[in-house]
């Protein structure tokens, strides 16, 4: 770590460079808070929020002299690896790491075993979950990520290494999907066509997830629900989280984990299906930032900030019903 001389909202001060943030002569300013980075000028302006809501406050910093570019690369590599588990939700490690371009704006995109985070400089930037790509496809040097649920993401201008991105981008997906379909293998549906964090509709899966739980409360969700689906996330391919979507109703979805120690089914108000596991694969399904205060969420705070989808699902949420003596007379009143 290295101090430098600088004016911090044109005051002289000494600023020091950390993995966990930027030290000011009057406080320290944690990376995750930093939700935009702007250094295409002689200044370096930060955009500094807290909490869930709010504009971010602008931080000027200037008269960096001769050593400009090179803060202005420290500061990028330290808030983008604190930043990236806070925008996917996972303490996962960079597979790779590209510089991309949108006419001249620069644009940094960091590879994930779960998915893939894509930041214009300046500007928030987008987490997109592999299990949320339906399809990529390439005209020339562009790609086009198209989603599940949610408007397209195109990445082009990756200059010489545009084949290395196809490749890194079809070798994660492809991991994905052959751990989601290894994570099936146990519950006799390895055979389905699992998407890592996307739900089926196929009856066969229902049936195979609705199997795995007590029957009484297969029978409940069975009453309660007007359709169901079935998924497995993987957590990165580390792990497994099967879990159920079922519609109550016209208004509300539930989200059911199946094989949970500590079992609850969660209740969101909407009707849409793709909406709510598009959002789930968004926050990596952390119930955390369903249930947590505001001024718990620490970190994860910066992901309903800057995430459309995952301010959109804590606000949708309803309801934790535990599975206790009484789980089934409430869950039928939700279903009312």
């Amino acid at each position: 770590m290295t101090a430098y001389r600088a004016q911090v909202d044109g005051h002289e001060a000494t600023i020091l460079i950390t993995p966990q943030g930027l030290d000011l002569p009057d406080r320290s300013i944690p990376w995750h808070a930093v939700d935009t980075m702007a250094d295409d000028g002689p200044r370096i302006v930060l955009g500094v929020a807290e909490g869930v809501d709010g504009e971010p406050t602008l931080v000027e910093i200037g008269h960096l002299g001769s050593h400009r570019d090179a803060i202005a690369e420290q500061m990028r590599k330290a808030r983008g690896s604190a930043r990236r588990a806070s925008l996917g939700q996972a303490d996962l490690a960079v597979v790779e790491e590209f510089e991309s371009r949108d006419g001249s704006n620069l644009v940094d995109v960091a590879a994930l075993p779960h998915g893939m985070v894509v930041e214009p400089r300046g500007r928030a930037a987008l987490f997109v979950p592999w299990g949320l790509v339906s399809d990529v496809s390439r005209d020339g040097h562009t790609f086009t990520l198209t989603l599940r649920y949610g408007v397209p993401v195109r990445i082009g201008g990756l200059g010489r290494r545009t084949d290395e991105f196809a490749g890194v981008v079809a070798r994660l997906r492809e991991e994905l999907t052959a751990a989601a379909r290894g994570a099936a293998r146990s519950w006799d549906a390895a055979d389905l066509a699992w998407q890592d964090g996307w739900a089926l509709d196929d009856p066969a899966a229902v049936k195979a997830w609705l199997g795995r739980l007590p029957q009484d409360d297969a029978a409940v969700l069975r009453e309660a629900c007007s359709s169901m689906r079935a998924g497995m996330y993987t957590e990165g391919g580390g792990g497994d989280v099967p879990f159920l979507l079922g519609r109550l109703g016209d208004s509300r979805v539930l989200v059911e984990g199946v094989g949970e120690e500590d079992r609850a089914t969660f209740v969101f108000s909407s009707g849409d299906l793709d909406r709510v596991n598009a959002a789930l694969l968004a926050v990596s399904f952390r119930r955390e930032l369903l249930a947590l205060p505001a001024g718990e969420l620490g970190r994860w705070a910066a992901a309903i900030r800057t995430q459309p989808e995952a301010a959109w699902l804590r606000s949708a949420f309803q309801a934790r019903i535990i599975h206790d003596d009484h789980w089934s007379e409430r869950l039928r009143r939700e279903a009312r």
